[in-house]
């Protein structure tokens, strides 16, 4: 609960939240918080692509991150890098880049549904586009 509220706080970094001034009242949570909170600092620095950081995994949507699966170096990248200089969130990026690799898998499998459905006829383009703007009304509903 106290790395979720560190990353939460680092999201919304202005606010205060009265589960803060708990934590506080407690030096082994506040020590664990503040640990928490220099480990998203140096997931902020450190970059799986030049545009995206390991915190953007955990921050940004998975149609998001998925868009980057098409550059070959995000997914080498990420498979090399030592997931052990981060190990309080090193679970919660590995699980939200299968995510990611999930919904890029099914994103490709939507963008072969329409071709076929238009018999191949619209350029691979276009697909591409129909499968992000559905992903955009998909996250639009939550």
């Amino acid at each position: 609960m106290i790395k979720m509220l560190a990353l939460k706080k680092a999201c919304l970094p202005g606010i205060n939240m009265k589960d803060e001034s708990i934590i506080d009242q407690y030096s082994e949570m506040s020590s664990y918080c503040r640990q928490c909170i220099e480990e998203i600092d140096q997931m902020k620095l450190t970059k799986v692509v030049w545009s995206c950081s390991f915190f953007d995994l955990l921050k940004k949507r998975q149609c998001q991150i998925a868009a980057l699966m098409s550059n070959p170096k995000f997914e080498r990248n990420f498979r090399l890098f030592d997931l052990t200089r981060f190990p309080t969130y090193a679970e919660d990026v590995v699980r939200a880049f299968m995510r990611a690799q999930q919904c890029y898998e099914s994103m490709l499998d939507q963008e072969e549904l329409i071709n076929e459905a238009f018999y191949n006829i619209l350029p691979w383009m276009l697909g591409r586009r129909m499968v992000k703007f559905l992903c955009q009304c998909c996250e639009n509903a939550k």
